[in-house]
């Protein structure tokens, strides 16, 4: 899921920079959960059954701000740490060629 993808990037990022990281954990603990696989609307509780984002401080790797910023993710498609990430690297490979 683009979920788990953005985790795992913004994981390692944070690594590549020597800093520690939830993000890690949380990602591998939300594809271990099935339900991480069925569509959005699914994890966001519109169908019977599928509300992991009312659970996701239950599992184990999931904290307050992962849970934070997978809610934030599903919510508006967006995820602000991620977009910086993004415009972190633009900005080195803009200034790589000048």
């Amino acid at each position: 899921s683009r979920v788990i993808v953005t985790l795992e990037h913004l994981d390692h990022y944070l690594r590549a920079l020597q800093r520690p990281s939830p993000y890690g954990r949380a990602a591998r603990a939300i594809a271990a959960d099935g339900r991480a696989l069925r569509p959005a609307r699914d994890l966001l509780g519109e169908t019977p059954g599928g509300a992991l984002i009312d659970e996701l401080e239950t599992l184990r790797g999931v904290g307050p701000a992962g849970a934070r910023l997978i809610r934030e993710m599903l919510a508006s498609g967006r995820c602000a740490p991620y977009e910086q990430v993004l415009a972190d690297a633009g900005a080195l490979a803009g200034s790589s060629t000048a």
